[in-house]
């Protein structure tokens, strides 16, 4: 039988005529396929023509997840179809279900390979079986846990220039930790609101990250940074860098500090580390901004981590939490079981880190509260001029 299709090599002209031909081969190709189709389903014979989702990597079957199962004669109106992933048998099938699509949840297969793994699909009516070659991945995990997103302190400029300079590249480091039981893949979103430049997001060796996305295993630290392709000459004075840590789209992190062009940064207090522990209600903070309605009240409640200092204990820290602009009629204060100043003795340092909860509340005003603001929630150790300090942006529900 003579070749309908005539191979090609590199530089060969491959025209309109040729292309039609290999068209009319393949709808050729894919009646004589269907006239097959037809001639078993009038046998009974069971065919699947898709699986949905398909079982690719990009779209794949996974435990625990609804399946679709495409195709013809699968007995289900009779009661006799049956479906097994190897030797374990599907004994549910979902509303949907008809002799022509299965649906079911793939069964729990106590698979450990986060690549998946092989597995043989078979559908029988009683009469004939069809078989598919799938993979079946392990149950999609869902992150749990936060991300801390930490001004680095292990630079010698920070931010780079100090100063920032108009018209100039600005570079700002960080640190990113994690308090997951899990590896993830975070993505870091930096916005600036005031002015429009190329942000990019660098790994340590200021090297462009891809996607902008850190991998980052289960309760371990990096470092990454933040360049300004050029802070813009008509730049305002102050504006406000948030940088953001997403975990499948959702934040589980965030940091935000402002920043005045030709004004030092100071370094804030090495010794002292502040993340966020919780909030309540739970569903007003999205790792970024605190939601709240008129009259609601809100408390955050933050790990400290204080190292032993230079000074011999006892030490006093000094809290302070405020909103601004002043006349935000937002207000913010330490609730009644938070005392400011806080006391560390030498027996607190176990292991040389003395260990708080810390809380604040804030609330806005019943009437005139402003659509946005910011709290500010402040540490300062009694006689150091440096502090540590952390902003959330406030939004009126």
């Amino acid at each position: 039988m003579a070749d309908l299709l005539q191979t090609v090599r590199p530089g060969d002209l491959i025209t309109a005529d040729y292309m039609n031909t290999v068209i009319e081969a393949l709808n050729a190709l894919e009646e004589r396929v269907s006239d097959l189709e037809d001639q078993m389903a009038d046998n009974n014979q069971v065919i699947i023509t898709q699986l949905i989702p398909s079982g690719s990597s990009n779209d794949p079957i996974r435990e625990g997840s609804e399946l679709k199962i495409l195709g013809r004669n699968f007995g289900f109106s009779t009661g006799a179809q049956r479906v097994y992933f190897n030797s374990t048998r599907i004994d549910s099938y979902k509303p949907g279900t008809s002799d022509q699509q299965l649906v079911i949840d793939v069964p729990d297969l106590n698979i450990q390979n986060q690549n998946g793994e092989a597995y043989n699909l078979s559908v029988s009516n009683g009469i004939s079986t069809a078989t598919r070659s799938i993979v079946v991945y392990p149950r999609e995990q869902t992150f749990q846990g936060n991300v801390d997103v930490i001004w680095s302190t292990n630079v010698d400029s920070n931010p780079d220039p100090n100063p920032i300079v108009r018209q100039k590249p600005a570079v700002f480091y960080y640190d990113i930790k994690s308090r997951a039981t899990m590896a993830a893949d975070v993505q870091i979103v930096p916005t600036i609101t005031e002015f429009q430049s190329t942000l990019q997001v660098l790994d340590t060796s200021n090297t462009p990250l891809e996607n902008n996305t850190i991998h980052l295993p289960a309760g371990e630290q990096t470092g990454f940074a933040v360049q300004i392709d050029s802070v813009p000459a008509g730049a305002p004075d102050t504006f406000t860098l948030q940088v953001q840590a997403q975990v499948g789209g959702k934040t589980v992190g965030s940091f935000q500090k402002d920043f005045t062009i030709g004004q030092d940064v100071i370094p804030p207090d090495d010794n002292i580390t502040l993340n966020v522990s919780g909030f309540v209600p739970s569903d007003n903070y999205d790792g970024t901004t605190i939601t709240l309605s008129p009259g609601e009240v809100g408390t955050m409640t933050l790990n400290a981590d204080f190292q032993m200092p230079d000074v011999s204990p006892p030490v006093d820290y000094n809290l302070l939490v405020t909103v601004t602009p002043a006349d935000a009629n937002w207000q913010a204060q330490l609730p009644n079981e938070q005392s400011s100043p806080i006391t560390e003795d030498e027996t607190d340092y176990g292991g040389g880190v003395a260990q708080e909860s810390l809380k604040f509340q804030v609330m806005p005003a019943q009437t005139g509260a402003s659509q946005s603001a910011k709290v500010t929630f402040t540490v300062q150790q009694k006689g150091e001029t440096k502090v540590r300090s952390l902003d959330f942006p406030l939004s009126l529900g």
